[in-house]
């Protein structure tokens, strides 16, 4: 059936791999559909496997009225070759964009592209209004979710900005909507692409940090309340068949109360269903709140984003992010005391005053809170970006950058250095990146040999859920030994020695695992685990070629012992056990019926 209109997601290359369908789209997709549009949501995903001549045909067949994009600094200028073809297959069609962008450069976004309409401010009820006056009217799906606009001209689309006989017409936006339970639940099978589930449990955010771009659009914080989150949480859990879900707000426990009412709906929920969640968190609060820690756990909380951004203190208070590194230390030890919670944070390199010394300062932190909270912390690198409209890009001379890029076409939002300082260029930075990453997957190799099987575990858990880990994705799912044992876990129920009963110690098969060759010393070397593993004595490569998954551990011990003259059950205590303990440790034993 041919579509009124197209919501499309471009992203750039940089964010591929982890898009999302925009939730912002998704809501105006929404209110679209239950006004009785019939709307098309579209990603880059969606383009992947399509021939050029492919992506044509679709346009002419489905011959939208609208395309609505979303803009933003990195993908304006693949939006623009978009809507030049969209023009080319439908002439007719109406290209208009929005998003973060189109609230900072109105005007000069309608010269970077074919754009006929660039849209300001929150879109959902300005985006009917141009349906209703250029597509026309449509049946709402029922009465109850019909919504009443009031343009009966371009000139009357709150927020609507376009040319007009050369002239520009800029209708002023409406105020941001107050209450956001007026808006309907979205509708997530609007986009056919699978994916994580991610919720907005509210817009805006109620700090002004000087290089985000977020207070730049909404100041303040506006919510969802509770009982509407809660609801559509689990309504689209089971939609989805999701098991975990992402709430996106940039702040979500900023309102203590509010979060605490969430969480204790939500854990309510999980007395009938199994899920998790991930949410994002400030150092700040939890820092006057600890507890809170609690009960973010107990209503499911297993994820949760922290932004750390630099390791000096100077930095830190020209982006006015109002956290200390003192309470960076003491948050982090906390939720790793607490465990169970995976601290996923970001640092940013080639902001204000960088030189060398605070780029070391910054990786020399990040190494430290790895060891603070071992298994638990892990964090990612961006290059800061100055956003238009925030104060960095607005006066970087005052945080002493010189911004290399303000076109966003020489670089890779985050993935490249687009702001320098006088001791710190663009080369420089580009190595001291690597450096970095290098550094952070060094300090979790570290660490990684010494976490108990719980903390492995943990990782292993959180991949069941649908929320991948660092730990898991680079390390852990990369070690052969532990692959091949929790295979082993999940097709024969492979258990570890201290889950074994006493009693049935002798009568379970113990199982090698991974691959080994024989050293010059004679000796076994074990692969699959972060460093190699030697099996030295003969009595223990003796234990180690019978620990095939035939025999028990009853009949090795005995096989052994008459090998070395002993008695059995004094090999098993002295000899076996403790080396079954040391390849256990390294996953390169398991034990069950095989």
């Amino acid at each position: 059936m041919p579509s009124d209109i197209f919501l499309v997601q471009l992203e750039s290359a940089v964010f591929l791999d982890g898009s999302i369908y925009n939730l912002g789209l998704l809501s105006i997709g929404t209110v679209l559909k239950n006004n009785g549009y019939a709307v098309k949501a579209l990603m880059t995903q969606n383009f992947r496997d399509m021939t050029y001549a492919e992506r044509m045909d679709m346009f002419r067949a489905e011959s939208p009225a609208i395309v609505g994009f979303n803009v933003n600094s990195d993908n304006v200028h693949g939006v623009a070759y978009m809507a030049e073809d969209v023009k080319r297959a439908v002439p007719a069609a109406r290209v208009v964009v929005g998003g973060p962008l189109a609230s900072i450069e109105k005007e000069r976004l309608l010269d970077r592209g074919p754009f006929d309409f660039v849209m300001v401010g929150e879109g959902e009820y300005s985006i009917l209004a141009l349906c209703r006056i250029l597509i026309g009217d449509r049946e709402p799906l029922s009465p109850d979710l019909f919504i009443k606009t009031y343009a009966s001209s371009l000139d009357e689309v709150p927020g609507l900005v376009f040319r007009r006989g050369g002239r520009l017409v800029s209708v002023p936006r409406i105020p941001f909507i107050k209450n956001l339970d007026d808006l309907p639940s979205a509708d997530y099978t609007l986009t056919d692409v699978p994916m994580a589930f991610k919720y907005s449990s509210g817009r805006g955010c109620p700090f002004a940090c000087a290089f985000c771009s977020q207070g730049v659009h909404a100041k303040g914080y506006r919510v969802l309340s509770p009982e509407r989150v809660v609801s559509d949480v689990m309504t689209n859990m089971r939609r989805l068949g999701a098991r975990a879900v992402g709430i996106v707000d940039d702040t979500f426990i900023a309102h203590r109360e509010r979060a605490e009412k969430i969480c204790s709906l939500l854990k309510r929920e999980r007395e009938k269903s199994d899920f998790i969640f991930c949410c994002e968190g400030r150092v700040d609060i939890l820092d006057r709140n600890p507890d809170l820690v609690d009960v973010l756990y107990d209503a499911g909380l297993r994820s949760l984003q922290m932004g750390i951004e630099n390791g000096n203190q100077k930095i830190l208070d020209l982006y006015n992010k109002r956290i200390t590194l003192s309470q960076i230390e003491k948050v982090v030890g906390g939720i790793a005391a607490h465990g169970g919670i995976s601290i996923v944070s970001n640092f940013i390199l080639g902001g204000p005053v960088e030189t060398p010394e605070t780029i070391r300062n910054t990786i020399q932190f990040a190494r430290h809170l790895i060891r603070l909270a071992p298994g638990l912390f892990e964090c990612s690198l961006a290059f800061l970006c100055p956003y238009p409209g925030t104060e960095i890009a607005a006066n970087p001379a005052k945080f002493g950058l010189r911004i290399i890029d303000d076109e966003w076409v020489k670089t890779l939002t985050v993935k490249n250095p687009s702001c320098e300082t006088d001791e710190a260029g663009r080369e420089y930075l580009t190595r001291m990146g690597m450096e970095f990453d290098r550094a952070v997957l060094e300090e979790m190799m570290k660490v990684v040999p010494d976490l108990s099987f719980e903390q492995i575990d943990f990782h292993a858990m959180l991949y069941r859920y649908g929320l991948v880990t660092n730990y898991y994705s680079v390390i852990i799912s990369n070690l052969g030994s532990v692959s091949e044992w929790y295979s082993l876990r999940n097709v024969f129920g492979a258990m570890r020695l201290c889950e074994i009963p006493s009693e049935r110690l002798k009568s379970v098969c113990p199982r090698r695992i991974g691959r080994y060759t024989v050293a010059s010393s004679g000796g076994y070397r074990l692969e699959g685990w972060v460093r190699p593993v030697f099996v030295s004595s003969e009595e223990e490569k003796a234990v180690w070629d019978l620990s095939s998954g035939k025999l028990t551990v009853g009949a090795v011990a005995e096989a052994v012992a008459k090998r070395f003259r002993r008695e059995p059950d004094d090999m098993l205590t002295g000899t076996i056990l403790p080396f079954y303990e040391r390849m256990e440790k390294s996953f390169h034993m398991a034990f069950g019926k095989f």
